[in-house]
């Protein structure tokens, strides 16, 4: 008896402990008036409602004025009222522009309409008397102090740099490996790490490895450390593993540096250095006195939150987002991994219309349904397509076709033209370029030995050569035959690439380990660190259910290596991680994009019909682009854009509709047909 009561209370204490290292279970309600409660916590729970005027109305946004006061972590409320949004500072600081006195914070507005303040060497109390640029040191108004200067605080040094050991240093400037107080590393959003991360006292360019995947104390978060070398290490910080606001309890990691959210984030707090009065420091708009431009503080300001706090917004319910930062705009830079996959349906349509997207959005925005309108043809207008950018879908309940012109080209002897080659972009000064037979030619142009600068002063055939004459001119000369010497690759006919100083016919024949720097002599048209690597999915292909596609989800992303042996995949250069992309079809499910081990057979096709399409009549420089393939080789072209947006982009249009892939690429019916040959081939064999 004594002993089951013992191990009841052992089982209570475990439980009680558990509990407290539980995340809070945080939902909302239904909306309430701006007078009324909006926020109750009890047993770990915490519940939310927005703040409406008229919360009776269902298609009232939330309250401009009005919001809950969710500002902490620790949830040690247990009720709130809806308050009102503090206006901001408008009053202004010495030095600063004003109409009226009432618009300084001390002192008064000069007749120069600027706030009266300490002028240079001036005696002073604190940084507050002197006007800017100036701050108070030793009590008296002196110039801020430039980096690599000795200072006491940040307010002492120029606005783009802070105090750091007793000296003036540029924010996100030290490198990778650097030593750094850790205690000083974070100020308000700013750095002194170049990729704004550190850890364990030193500076680190920290990529997080799992970027949507819930975590747990045991499983902590994983980071990416990437080194110049191209060697790479992992590391696993455990008090990165925040509580989110979520009704599930789920922990989620802190971003890395090196995420492309934080990195955008960054790059706007280093352009934002304006200079503002020193008590300023660390703000990172604009001054209090400057003119608001709404757009980009939003923006600057939604990037910034989702940034640091974006463990906080993972799985959460908008009325939580809106309460907790008042100031995010959801309509705004909102991130695609915010938002589940919308699902796609085609639909004929029933009228003349340029529509060709319906969205119905669903009020919890865990269902969007998107609608692709077409006519049998799968086309409404020639030349137009349906540009679906993923944000504006969440926003907007129609779109309508866009032509698809192509502004200003810029145009090479030997393109194809209908009555001009003359384009805003073309820099070809030496020689005039006529339209002649639907081709692009050099007005007067005869032979080699013309003067020329560059490789497009030169026609079709031929190539700028490098080694200047006697005259300091450089001369046009015939593209270089087989086995013919060479320095670069465009002086080689179109179909030959310059291999160890010979014209070779070597296009996408490197395999992975193989020595090159240029791309296109790889197979799979990737250079790094002098040798041509290759693109492997670390999971087991052998465990696939969806053809060559892999599942995934915000737990279970993309983990890629770049190796440097065709079949030995233990060579690693280094890991990556891409990104679980929703596609356009009528599921939720998210698929990685290709990696070069899926798909071998129809890649080799995919290689072999690009370098049939090299040897063309282009010019040089447009071997790989060439306007002339769709004409002069309209059914080897197909098939080849066909495997490329395969390649690029199949895992987007996997299993999607008929109708889709050939409305939203504006590539209409021949490339869906190709498509519908590549699923075919992909099940016979």
């Amino acid at each position: 008896m004594l002993l089951n009561k013992i191990i009841l209370i052992f089982f209570l204490f475990h439980q009680v402990k558990n509990i407290s290292n539980e995340c809070p279970i945080i939902e909302c309600l239904k909306d309430v008036k701006i007078d009324q409660k909006c926020y109750s916590y009890s047993n770990n729970k915490v519940q939310i409602s927005l703040c409406k005027e008229h919360p009776e109305k269902k298609d009232e946004e939330y309250s401009k004025e009005y919001y809950c006061p969710i500002q902490s972590d620790e949830f040690e409320y247990t009720e709130l009222s809806c308050v009102k949004k503090l206006e901001k500072n408008k009053k202004i600081y010495p030095g600063g522009s004003c109409y009226s006195s009432d618009d300084c914070l001390i002192n008064e507005c000069s007749e120069e309409e600027n706030c009266i303040g300490k002028e240079l060497e001036e005696e002073c109390e604190n940084e507050i008397d002197c006007i800017k640029p100036y701050t108070c040191i030793d009590n008296k108004c002196q110039k801020l102090k430039k980096p690599g200067k000795s200072c006491t605080k940040d307010t002492d040094c120029v606005f783009q740099a802070g105090c750091l050991n007793g000296k003036c240093t540029t924010y996100f400037s030290l490198n990778d490996g650097e030593p750094i107080d850790q205690k000083t590393f974070f100020n308000d959003g700013l750095s002194y790490c170049k990729y704004g991360t550190a850890y364990n006292g030193t500076c680190m360019n920290l990529k997080l490895m799992y970027p949507r995947r819930n975590c747990s104390e045991s499983t902590g978060c994983e980071y990416n450390r990437t080194f110049d070398n191209g060697s790479y290490e992992i590391i696993n910080i455990k008090e990165n593993c925040l509580c989110g606001y979520n009704k599930e309890g789920k922990k989620y990691c802190l971003l890395g540096g090196m995420d492309n959210n934080y990195t955008r984030f960054i790059d706007n707090k280093k352009s934002s250095f304006v200079p503002c009065h020193t008590i300023e420091h660390g703000i990172n708009h604009h001054c209090v006195d400057e003119d608001e431009d709404d757009y980009n503080e939003s923006s600057m300001k939604n990037i910034e939150i989702w940034a640091l706090y974006n463990y906080k917004m993972y799985d959460s319910e908008l009325c939580i987002i809106q309460n907790v930062f008042p100031n995010y705009n959801q309509k705004k830079d909102l991130p695609e991994s915010y938002k589940s996959c919308p699902k796609y349906t085609c639909e004929i349509k029933k009228d003349n219309s340029s529509i060709c997207l319906k969205t119905l959005v669903e009020p919890s925005l865990e269902v969007i349904n998107a609608t692709i309108l077409y006519n049998n043809s799968y086309k409404l207008i020639e030349n137009t397509s349906c540009e679906i950018i993923r944000q504006s879908i969440f926003h907007s309940t129609e779109q309508n076709y866009n032509y698809n012109y192509k502004k200003n080209p810029k145009y090479f002897p030997g393109d194809y033209c209908n009555d001009t080659c003359i384009g805003e972009q073309n820099k070809n000064k030496k020689r005039n370029l006529i339209c002649v037979n639907n081709r692009c030619v050099i007005e007067n142009f005869t032979n080699e030995n013309e003067d020329c600068s560059e490789d497009e002063n030169c026609e079709v055939g031929y190539y700028c050569d490098n080694h200047r004459s006697s005259g300091n001119t450089r001369k046009c000369k015939k593209q270089i035959e087989l086995d013919g010497e060479c320095s670069l690759s465009f002086e080689c006919e179109n179909h030959l690439t310059c291999f160890n100083r010979y014209c070779r016919d070597k296009f996408f024949e490197g395999k992975a380990g193989e020595s090159s720097y240029y791309p296109y002599d790889c197979k799979y048209m990737k250079a790094q660190g002098g040798y041509c690597v290759k693109s492997v999915f670390k999971k087991n292909r052998s465990d696939l259910i969806d053809d060559d596609f892999f599942p995934c989800n915000e737990n279970d992303d993309c983990p890629v290596d770049i190796v440097k042996n065709e079949t030995d995949y233990s060579y690693i250069y280094y890991s990556k991680r891409d990104n679980c992309e929703c596609g356009f079809r009528n599921n939720e499910k998210k698929y990685c994009p290709l990696t070069n081990d899926a798909f071998p057979d129809l890649y080799d096709q995919y290689i072999t019909l690009y370098k049939k399409l090299l040897k063309n009549k282009c010019h040089t420089r447009k071997r790989f682009d060439c306007s002339l393939w769709p004409i002069e080789h309209k059914s080897d072209y197909e098939k080849f854009i066909g495997l490329k947006i395969f390649f690029e982009k199949g895992h987007l249009f996997y299993k999607s509709e008929g109708c889709i892939e050939a409305i939203l690429k504006g590539n209409f019916i021949q490339f869906q047909s190709l498509f519908i040959f590549i699923f075919i081939w992909i099940v016979i064999f």
